[in-house]
C-alpha cells in the first residue's frame, strides 16, 4: 500500500535477484530516489542493471541520486547514521547497522542480509585457495561483526554459504533477534535464539509524538503555493483527512463535486478519457481541481489503487485561499501551461505539478516542412500536428509518429545511436524539450527506454 512517490530512498546490500528485482519499480518514480550503498556494491548493481536493461551504465545516476557510503564507519544519512560492513557472499555484499539517538542513548537496528553460516565460513577459510590469501583472523572478524549487539537485529537464517545459521547467534546479547529468510520451519532450539515476524509487523525503537501526515500535507501545500506562509496554509490544513479503501471511487468523471483532494499517502489512479490507460498519481497531487475554475463537472475519474489518505478541502475554502492570497491566477496558469503534458501518457504519470511546470517552461515550438529529414539533436521531440515517418537508412519503415507521439528519445538515453532517421510526412509542428530537462525524471526515462527498445526491435526485424 506504499506508493513509490512516498519512498525517499533505499539502502542496498547486494545484487542477488531477490534483493534486486524491485529496482525497476523504484525507477518508475517522478523523482530520483536516494540510493545508499558502498561503491563496491553500487558498481556491481550498476553493471547488472545496465546489462539486464540494455542501457549505458551512466544512466544509473539519472535513475537514482547516488549516495555512496563508506564501509566500516558511521555515515550521516539526513540525521540517521548507518554503518555498512563487508560480509562474505558470492557477490559484493554488506550488512547494515542503523542508529538514532533517543533520550536514553542510541537505539540500533542491524540488518544482516544474506550472511554466511559460520561453520561454512570456517571450513572455506581453512582450505585452499582462501587459506593462502585471507588473514588468519578473517573468520573471527566476520563473527564479531555479526554478533555486535543491537536493539533489534534481523538475520537471514536459511543456512549454508548464502544464509546464516540461527545457532551462530546463541550468545548474541542483542535485545531482540528476528529470524528471517527461510521457507521451512525453525527448530525449537533455533527459536530459543530469536523470534519470527509476520509480514507487516512493526518494532518501534523510538516512539514519536509527531504527526507526519500533517507534515506531509504542509510540505505538499508549500510546494503548490511556495509564497504562502504557515498562517495562510492553516486555512487549508484545518481540512479533514479522509481514508479511502483500495478500489473505491474518490471522484467520478461527469459528476459535480464540492471538494478538492490532496493525496497524502497511497496510490491513486486517474482515469482520463484522453488516455487509454490509467495514470498513477504521486503524493501531493490535487484531485478535482478543475471544479475550482468554474467547471460544473469533473473531467476524470480518480480511484484508490491502495488504501489512501487524502486531505479533503472544500471548494469554498480553497477558492477563498487562492483569491485572498492572490494565487488564483498562478494556479490557473500552472495548470494551463502543463495541460499539453498532462494529456500525454509520457508525462501523465507520477509527475507532480512542479515537475510538469519545470518541463513546460523549457518547451519550444518548431515547424518543419514536408519531406524534411529531421536531424538528431539533444532534445526529445513531440509531434503537435502532422506526421513523422521513422525509417531505416535503406528506406524500410519503422513507425509513423502522429500527433501526441514523440521521437528522438535516444537523446535522453545516454547518447545511444538510433538505427533510423525521422522524415516529415507533411507539414509538421513539433515541441522540443531539451534532454537535460528530462534526465532527472526517472519514470519518463523509463518510458523513453521502452519506446527506444520497441523501435529498435522493429528496425531490426523490418517492421
Amino acid at each position: 500500500g506504499i506508493d513509490v512517490s512516498e519512498v525517499a530512498g533505499v539502502f542496498h546490500t547486494h545484487a542477488h535477484d531477490d534483493h534486486f528485482a524491485g529496482l525497476p519499480a523504484l525507477i518508475a518514480s517522478g523523482v530520483r530516489l536516494k540510493y545508499y550503498a558502498t561503491p563496491l556494491v553500487r558498481h556491481s548493481v550498476t553493471k547488472k542493471l545496465a546489462a539486464l536493461m540494455s542501457i549505458d551504465e551512466a544512466l544509473f545516476a539519472d535513475f537514482f541520486e547516488v549516495r555512496d557510503l563508506v564501509a566500516g564507519q558511521w555515515n550521516d544519512c539526513d540525521g540517521m547514521e548507518v554503518m555498512p560492513v563487508f560480509s562474505p557472499h558470492p557477490v559484493e555484499n554488506t550488512i547494515f547497522t542503523f542508529r538514532v539517538r533517543g533520550d536514553d542513548g542510541y537505539r540500533t537496528y542491524a540488518h544482516l542480509a544474506d550472511i554466511v553460516a559460520m561453520p561454512v565460513l570456517n571450513r572455506l577459510v581453512s582450505e585452499a585457495p582462501a587459506k593462502a590469501v585471507l588473514p588468519a583472523d578473517f573468520a573471527d572478524g566476520v563473527r564479531n561483526a555479526y554478533l555486535t549487539p543491537a536493539t533489534v537485529k534481523k538475520i537471514d537464517a536459511g543456512g549454508g554459504m548464502i544464509h546464516g545459521a540461527p545457532l551462530d547467534f546463541a550468545d548474541d546479547t542483542s535485545d531482540k533477534i528476528v529470524l528471517a529468510h527461510r521457507a521451512g520451519p525453525f527448530t525449537p532450539e533455533e527459536l530459543e535464539v530469536g523470534s519470527q515476524a509476520t509480514f507487516g509487523a512493526v518494532d518501534v525503537l523510538i516512539p514519536s509524538s509527531q504527526d507526519y501526515i500533517w507534515q506531509r500535507a504542509y510540505r505538499a501545500l508549500s510546494r503548490l503555493f511556495p509564497e504562502a506562509g504557515l498562517e495562510s496554509l492553516n486555512a487549508l490544513l484545518r481540512s479533514p483527512v479522509t481514508v479511502h479503501n483500495a478500489g473505491s471511487l474518490i471522484l467520478r468523471r461527469g459528476a459535480p463535486s464540492r471538494h478538492v483532494y490532496l493525496v497524502l499517502t497511497g496510490s491513486v489512479e486517474c482515469h482520463d478519457a484522453a488516455n487509454p490507460a490509467p495514470a498513477m498519481l504521486p503524493v501531493g497531487a490535487l484531485l478535482g481541481v478543475d471544479i475550482l475554475f468554474g467547471e460544473e463537472t469533473l473531467s476524470a475519474t480518480w480511484r484508490a489503487a491502495s488504501t489512501v489518505r487524502l486531505l479533503r478541502m472544500s471548494i469554498e475554502a480553497l477558492r477563498d485561499f487562492v483569491l485572498n492570497g492572490g494565487w488564483y491566477g498562478t494556479l490557473r496558469m500552472a495548470l494551463d501551461s502543463t495541460a499539453q503534458l498532462r494529456a500525454l501518457p509520457l508525462f501523465a504519470e507520477r509527475l507532480d505539478l512542479q515537475t510538469q511546470q519545470r518541463i513546460a517552461a523549457e518547451m519550444q515550438v518548431a515547424s518543419v516542412e514536408a519531406g524534411t529529414v529531421i536531424p538528431p539533436g539533444d532534445a526529445l521531440l513531440l509531434v503537435r500536428s502532422g506526421s513523422v515517418r521513422l525509417q531505416t537508412i535503406d528506406g524500410r519503415m519503422v513507425e509513423t509518429v502522429d500527433a501526441g507521439g514523440c521521437f528522438a528519445e535516444e537523446s535522453c538515453l545516454g547518447g545511444v545511436t538510433p538505427a533510423w532517421r525521422a522524415v516529415a510526412v507533411d507539414a509538421v509542428e513539433l515541441t522540443r524539450i531539451p534532454a537535460t530537462a528530462l534526465r532527472t525524471v526517472p519514470v519518463v526515462l523509463w518510458k523513453l527506454l521502452e519506446t527506444y527498445n520497441r523501435r529498435l526491435c522493429l528496425a531490426q526485424t523490418g517492421g
